[in-house]
């Protein structure tokens, strides 16, 4: 195996959680704070809101950012998304530079809710 990954583009992964096949990966890296997951094998159970509403599961590890549900991290989340939104460059610049300043102190600047 000894394979790695940054999942932030893999289509089982939101960033901060990725499910895929079994043994596929040995480790896997938050795409939002660089954090090494932490790893469940051999999962069991649906890995998509469509399976899971068609009580269909399969097989597949599953790969967490222990930081999932720190503020700073749903905060970090949230600004990146507006940041995607934006159709302003300038208001765009803004947000980033505010995300990797909450993700440098890890200390969330505002309470937001996921």
């Amino acid at each position: 195996m000894s394979k790695h990954v940054n999942p932030q583009s893999h289509h089982n992964c939101d960033g901060e959680r990725f499910t895929p096949k079994p043994e596929e990966y040995d480790s896997a890296t938050c795409g939002l704070c660089g954090t090494n997951m932490d790893v469940q094998r051999n999962v069991f159970g649906p890995t998509s809101f469509g399976g899971a509403m068609l009580k269909r599961g399969h097989l597949h590890d599953w790969f967490e950012c222990p930081n999932r549900r720190e503020d700073w991290h749903i905060q970090v989340k949230k600004i990146l998304r507006e940041a995607q939104k934006t159709s302003s460059t300038a208001l765009q610049e803004l947000l980033e530079k505010d995300a990797k300043k909450v993700l440098k102190t890890r200390k969330a600047t505002k309470k937001v809710y996921d």
